[in-house]
């Protein structure tokens, strides 16, 4: 799921490329996500 993050940081740091709004919230959806997998088994096992 990180994949596309890491790939959008590259071209913006390397390419130089702009980030729109859209890709803006769709990085906060797969961060949200990744959150939601790896803290997930804490909150179900309290």
């Amino acid at each position: 799921l990180g994949v596309p993050v890491v790939g959008l940081t590259t071209g913006m740091l390397v390419l130089g490329e702009t980030i729109t709004p859209w890709q803006w919230a769709g990085i906060a959806l797969v961060v949200a996500a990744l959150a939601c997998v790896m803290l997930g088994g804490l909150v179900k096992r309290r």
